[in-house]
């Protein structure tokens, strides 16, 4: 990537930086002092000529990534994605030991079919809890997000793939989710209505078939304690 194109996609990233960081009304001395530097920086990229404005890009680009990546590490006020610390955080917790993403785990190749009805039930309710918890998850990320959510995942997404940026933009955008292919994902730039109710309508299956198994699973359960209990009953006699 030439410098002037990495200049101009870092700039969009420096420009949600400052106002993050402005902190307007705040006595955030440390924010407001990086906001003004981060600024700075970018004026000089702008107003400069020649050999001096290509030395202040390069300047102002070292500045603003250095920042963004430790945008994770900034005192928990200036954090720029911190309400998805949480979020983060619980789907870690749920595969602590995946070494493949969980938000990232397509099925597209249906596994391999078994005669084992218990089996099949199993993988069954291991999809649909899937898409109950995605489903979650993405109401979540909903509440949470920022009126600049998706500016900060553009901008970011023009300079790398960061996989915490990742991770946010799949669960609170849901992208993965496309049931019937025949409908359009996006109009002017926003989710379709028919693809969203597709979504939601793929949920709303799952969790059916979730309680059927799990009330049948639960009978089943209910016997083999009784049974249990009776045969304990029998042997204290």
């Amino acid at each position: 990537m030439e410098q002037s194109e990495t200049f101009d996609k870092v700039t969009r990233l420096g420009k949600l930086l400052v106002k993050e960081l402005s902190l307007e009304n705040s006595s955030d001395t440390l924010g407001r002092w990086m906001a003004h530097y981060v600024a700075g920086k970018m004026d000089e990229a702008s107003n400069g000529t020649g050999k001096r404005k290509e030395e202040a890009e390069q300047a102002c680009t070292e500045t603003i990534l250095a920042l963004w990546d430790h945008r994770w590490k900034m005192s928990s006020r200036l954090r720029p994605l911190k309400s998805f610390r949480e979020i983060l955080e619980t789907l870690s917790a749920m595969v602590p030991e995946n070494k493949q993403s969980y938000y990232f785990h397509y099925q597209d190749v249906d596994p391999t079919p078994s005669d084992n009805q218990k089996l099949k039930k199993a993988r069954e309710i291991d999809a649909a809890a899937r898409g109950v918890l995605k489903y979650l998850m993405s109401e979540a990320a909903k509440e949470v997000a920022s009126p600049d959510l998706h500016d900060w995942i553009e901008a970011s997404d023009a300079i790398a793939e960061y996989p915490d940026m990742m991770v946010i933009r799949t669960v609170y955008e849901r992208k993965e989710y496309a049931v019937d292919r025949n409908v359009p994902l996006f109009d002017d730039n926003e989710l379709t209505p028919g693809y969203l109710l597709s979504g939601l309508e793929q949920t709303l299956r799952q969790m059916d078939l979730l309680i059927q198994h799990t009330k049948l699973i639960k009978t089943e359960i209910t016997k083999k304690i009784k049974a249990t209990k009776a045969a304990k009953s029998r042997s204290t006699e």
